[in-house]
């Protein structure tokens, strides 16, 4: 089974990456490093990083709508929104 180190976005993810193929030649493995923002780096790293999609736009989006709407109404409610990820590989 492999391990995966979890970064918090893919430029982290790969600099982890560069660090570890300079210090021990290559990734080991049963590793993978997962980024979390799916920026053309992960795609264009030496070794290609696993990403997890962010839909920034829908996100704003659907964030703006909420933030209007607790403004129009006047409420002060905490709100969630969910939004579905997916793992590019």
């Amino acid at each position: 089974m492999k391990k995966g180190i979890f970064m918090a976005n893919d430029t982290h993810a790969n600099i982890l990456l560069n660090l570890l193929i300079r210090e021990y030649g290559c990734l080991p493995d049963e590793y993978r490093i997962v980024g979390f923002d799916d920026s053309p780096i992960a795609s264009e790293a030496i070794v290609p990083i696993t990403t997890i999609e962010q839909q920034i736009d829908k996100i704003a989006y659907e964030a703006m709508n909420l933030l209007v709407s607790q403004m129009n109404e006047r409420k002060k409610e905490n709100l969630r929104l969910k939004q579905k990820s997916f793992i590019i590989e």
